[in-house]
């Protein structure tokens, strides 16, 4: 796989949770089968990979279903995409499936909630930036909470920045997942998980 690197996420809830994110540029969604076949002998521990994926079609997603099917891979591939990508999909094109699933990118202040709540959608990440800012100023931290709110009572995975302490007005955000600082090659990041994962089932 080439100029692939891996960013690990943790669980905030379930320290034996081991997600990693392919970070590379967005892939098209037609490519998605040739980079799970690339990476599938390195997936044994994970429980989830991210791939962040550009103008993902009903089709690309039952590919890469099929593929994951195939290849045997336990860890749930959660493509990443973003609201304009949601027009691609009408109500009953996605159903929930074990192998693959959607995860709503960049969710922000000016995200319909309707787009949160999109059959389909399994987690939702939200904006770095949006996040920061709604730790400061108490409009968007209002905002902030409304979708966390409304996430986790639909049953949505939640990723996010880790924000740090927040303002005296405002309550820190409490994400599912926050990113680990740095990233690193796909073969050591992942063996690394594998270890972490052998050594929490101990």
């Amino acid at each position: 796989m080439s100029a692939a690197l891996l960013r690990r996420w943790t669980s905030t809830v379930q320290s034996e949770v081991s997600v990693v994110e392919i970070s590379r540029a967005p892939v098209s969604g037609a490519d998605v089968p040739q980079i799970l076949r690339e990476i599938a002998p390195e997936l044994r521990d994970c429980s989830m990979v991210i791939l962040a994926v550009d103008s993902a079609r009903p089709v690309d997603v039952s590919a890469a279903s099929e593929t994951a099917k195939s290849l045997h891979i336990g860890a749930h591939v959660c493509l990443a995409i973003d609201s304009a990508s949601l027009a691609h999909f009408q109500h009953g094109d996605m159903r929930c499936n074990d192998q693959v699933g959607l995860l709503l990118d960049h969710v922000n202040a000016n995200t319909p909630l309707s787009h949160v709540m999109q059959q389909g959608i399994e987690a939702i990440r939200f904006d770095q930036a949006f996040a920061r800012e709604a730790m400061a100023h108490l409009p968007s931290g209002c905002i902030l909470e409304a979708i966390l709110s409304l996430a986790k009572n639909a049953g949505l995975c939640t990723l996010g920045p880790d924000v740090g302490p927040s303002s005296d007005d405002v309550s820190a955000a409490t994400f599912d997942y926050v990113p680990e600082h740095g990233y690193e090659s796909a073969t050591k990041a992942l063996t690394d998980v594998g270890r972490g994962t052998e050594r929490s089932s101990r």
